[in-house]
Parts: C-alpha cells; structure tokens; sequence
C-alpha cells in the first residue's frame, strides 16, 4: 500500500508532470512549495485533493467487501 506522498510521486511521473508546472497548475507561486509538501511528515486531505486535481485525478475511496465506491471532490 502507497502513502500519500508515493501516490503523488507516482502520478507525477504517470502523467510526465514535474514539481513546478504541478506547483503552478496547482496554485502554488513556486515550485519548493511542492517540495515543502511532499518533505512534510502527514498531508492534509484537502491539500491532497488539490494536487491530484491538478493533475486530472480524482479521490476514490472503495468499501473493500462490497465493492461501493464514492468519489472524493475538491
């Protein structure tokens, strides 16, 4: 299983996005204040929504026995 981080990681590379343009796509002014999020010990929720957003993701929380999924949004 993947922390917060080595998802982000990961999707970065999938779509070829590195730390600055996600930066600016993102909102942020600069690109260490991705690197200042991704070298923090835990990640808020909605930090991490705003990232995979920008990246075109979205959050998928899944009900493991049944199945059911929902999506998390910004």
């Amino acid at each position: 299983m993947m922390n917060e981080k080595e998802v982000l990681l990961a999707v970065m590379k999938a779509v070829n996005m590195n730390q600055t343009t996600l930066g600016e796509k993102a909102g942020y002014k600069s690109k260490s204040a991705i690197t200042e999020i991704l070298n923090r010990r835990g990640m808020k929720v909605d930090i991490l929504l705003k990232l995979l957003s920008a990246m075109d993701c979205e959050l998928v929380v899944k009900h493991t026995p049944s199945g059911q999924e929902w999506t998390v949004g910004e």
